[in-house]
């Protein structure tokens, strides 16, 4: 059975490529800083101060195989997932932050490594086969922020799956501490409106500016 992994840009457009989900990797640190023992303490006692945690990030490879195809397109494929994860564009002169997707996971977050390998040609020379080796930093939503701010570590993730009963402007209210977001909720997320959305669905939290 194929796994595809889809990756959004922020104006809504997608790319899905098939990846290997035995190599998937996912790395998260908390930093703490030692400091100096008060008298009286014991040689084994450490005085260690939380410093923060690191972004989470996320490695994995995806596979390209036109190795029973009439007219391969595995070059066409990877140029067109290269410039929407690392070309530079908008006006901020930067890449997209991109949503991306794989079975029950999901995340927003930046590209920073983009490796590509061609080990199958056809006779003319044409790439055949491809894998490109993907690493990408998770951007924190503004709870993420708002929960490091407080030296809390909850459960929180950054797309959440609408259910029956749920409203945006609660789940804005609940996330975001207002419910005047839904209508910037509904643009990141290409709905027509914050109103009816359908049980299911996948609605994801960028961090606010």
């Amino acid at each position: 059975m194929d796994t595809f992994i889809k990756f959004t840009d922020s104006s809504g457009n997608s790319l899905s490529a098939q990846y290997n989900p035995n190599l998937i990797s996912h790395d998260a640190a908390v930093n703490y800083q030692e400091g100096s023992k008060a008298i009286g303490e014991g040689e084994n006692q450490t005085n260690t101060k939380y410093t923060g945690s690191n972004a989470p990030s996320w490695k994995f490879v995806l596979i390209y195989d036109d190795s029973e195809s009439e007219q391969p397109t595995v070059v066409k494929k990877v140029k067109a997932l290269r410039k929407k994860l690392i070309g530079v564009v908008g006006d901020k002169h930067e890449p997209f932050k991109i949503k991306v997707e794989f079975g029950s996971i999901g995340f927003l977050g930046v590209c920073t490594n983009f490796s590509l390998t061609y080990n199958g040609f056809d006779l003319d020379g044409e790439p055949l086969y491809a894998e490109v080796s993907l690493s990408f930093k998770e951007l924190p939503t503004a709870a993420v922020q708002a929960a490091a701010t407080d030296q809390q570590s909850p459960d929180i993730t950054h797309l959440i799956t609408i259910n029956e009963g749920d409203h945006l402007t609660n789940i804005s209210s609940k996330i975001y501490g207002s419910p005047a977001y839904v209508f910037q909720l509904a643009k990141a997320n290409n709905l027509d409106s914050f109103r009816g959305i359908e049980h299911g669905k996948k609605i994801y939290f960028p961090p606010l500016q």
